[in-house]
């Protein structure tokens, strides 16, 4: 049993978890800690979140109330055609990343911009369930923005993926480029972004209109209008958070909360746990293991593939981060969010990137700006908090594209059906099903001719970043995790 004087905070950059504390110190809840975060992890996790980009928040307060709040991106285009008189013709910019083992080509470039929701949603969620003035919250991301950032391994090991698009606009080779512009700043090279600092500073006095109705939204509409983009001000003007009944499951070991429709990475953890409750693999590391988790991976994808088909969508996203709070009222927050990799375009005079979320294949299956317009982007990012069969409180998450709900789902194994502490189940080796074979990372035995054994543990498997009422937090090495508690 722990008693937090504060509480803890688990995200993928220190810096990010130590403005959560300094929050919950300071006399802010959960919420207060959690969206402070979030302002702080678009300095220091740029290429992961940004305000420009889209999100979810999982809470549960003292009072053992659930809410869900969706702040994630819009398709964009509303009334375009009519704004404009043109059609909406997309000419994306074209990146290749070379992940290790595989090459992925991504569409960039302003055209690949979706309606912006994290910044509505972190003044929502204030509104809604904050302590502590929006002043107050934001001057930790502030002073980081100005005084600048020490870009770390995992960090510069993103931006060199994303290298292409980093030095794609003379604004983004401000912020990241070497003085030369030619090459991408490397680990321990400082990012200062004083733009983005001044705005946040603008931000806690005008509030969030100041982005989504004010000069900065006309500023917005008019670069889009010019440059080959597609929101409008009628996207920005219309863009609501909207508060979702989170999707629950429960059986004799306790209940778990996540994201509902139209996201769907919840309902695929929870139909996963399902398949391995009713099949359990009484150990993971053994080969009888591996086959029981095979079937389960199999039988949870056979019916994935049969849902989508039915929905006629796919829901990974890429780029993504999470951040997990709990305070000593016992007030939990799970917020997941994503920047995709980011458009290149940075809103004039905010230090904001905005995503490339409608250049994402996978959430696009008919076709580029094919959905309406106005309407959410579908997503797989499955913030979730469970309660355990003593009363334990735990939020968790995950960053990692198609592996965030095998990793949440492994891990929300070991914590509710094996009872290991979150260091075990986050350290715990994991599987990933990638639809021809079973990836196992180091520490299984080789058993499987369709299973991939790994020799290190990585970053591939996701990144859980759990803290719990009652044992210490923890954050997922795999992409750089830190915690802090008091």
């Amino acid at each position: 049993m722990i008693t937090y004087k504060y509480g803890a905070v688990a995200s993928g950059h220190q810096l990010v978890s130590n403005v959560g504390l300094e929050i919950l110190r300071e006399g802010g809840n959960a919420f207060d800690a959690v969206i402070a975060c979030g302002f702080a992890s678009a300095v220091c996790e740029p290429m992961l979140s940004s305000l420009g980009g889209g999100g979810f928040l999982l809470t549960y307060d003292s009072h053992n109330k659930a809410r869900l709040f969706d702040f994630f991106s819009n398709h964009s285009g509303l009334n375009y055609q009519k704004l404009t008189g043109k059609k909406i013709n997309p000419q994306f910019m074209p990146v290749t990343v070379n992940f290790p083992g595989s090459e992925q080509i991504f569409q960039s470039g302003i055209a690949s911009v979706a309606t912006p929701g994290c910044l509505h949603g972190y003044f929502h969620v204030h509104r809604q369930l904050g302590k502590l003035p929006i002043k107050t919250i934001t001057q930790p991301a502030i002073e980081l923005a100005k005084n600048g950032v020490i870009l770390s391994p995992f960090q510069s090991y993103v931006h060199n993926l994303l290298t292409d698009i980093l030095l794609s606009t003379p604004e983004s080779r401000i912020v990241f480029a070497q003085d030369d512009g030619q090459a991408i700043k490397q680990t321990g090279d400082i990012i200062i972004n004083r733009d983005l600092g001044d705005f946040m500073e603008i931000l806690a006095i005008e509030g969030e209109n100041l982005f989504y109705r004010g000069e900065v939204a006309q500023q917005i509409a008019i670069d889009m209008t010019n440059q080959g983009g597609f929101v409008t001000l009628d996207d920005l003007q219309q863009y609501q958070t909207i508060e979702r009944q989170p999707l629950s499951y429960q059986n004799s070991e306790g209940i778990v909360y996540g994201n509902p429709n139209p996201s769907f990475g919840s309902t695929l953890v929870f139909k996963h746990l399902d398949e391995l409750f009713h099949h359990e693999p009484r150990a993971m590391l053994d080969g009888n293991s591996q086959r029981k988790w095979l079937a389960s991976f199999i039988a949870v994808d056979n019916w994935r593939e049969n849902q989508e088909k039915l929905a006629n969508t796919r829901l990974f996203s890429r780029g993504t981060t999470h951040v997990s709070v709990i305070d000593k009222m016992g007030n939990c927050a799970s917020m997941t969010t994503s920047n995709g990799e980011g458009s290149g375009y940075i809103v004039p005079d905010t230090g904001i990137m905005l995503n490339n979320m409608m250049g994402e294949d996978d959430l696009h299956p008919h076709g580029f700006y094919a959905e309406p317009a106005g309407t959410r982007i579908a997503s797989m990012m499955s913030p979730t908090i469970a309660i355990n069969k003593n009363g334990e409180k735990i939020a968790l998450g995950s960053g990692g594209s198609k592996r965030i709900r095998s990793a949440i789902t492994q891990v929300l194994w070991q914590i509710l059906h094996k009872n290991s502490s979150l260091v075990d189940a986050i350290r715990q080796p994991r599987m990933h099903y990638d639809g021809d074979v079973l990836q196992c990372e180091a520490g299984y035995e080789k058993t499987l001719h369709m299973a991939n054994y790994w020799t290190q543990t990585d970053m591939y498997f996701g990144g859980v970043h759990a803290v719990c009422s009652h044992q210490p937090p923890c954050s997922d090495n795999r992409r750089e995790g830190a915690v802090v508690s008091q």
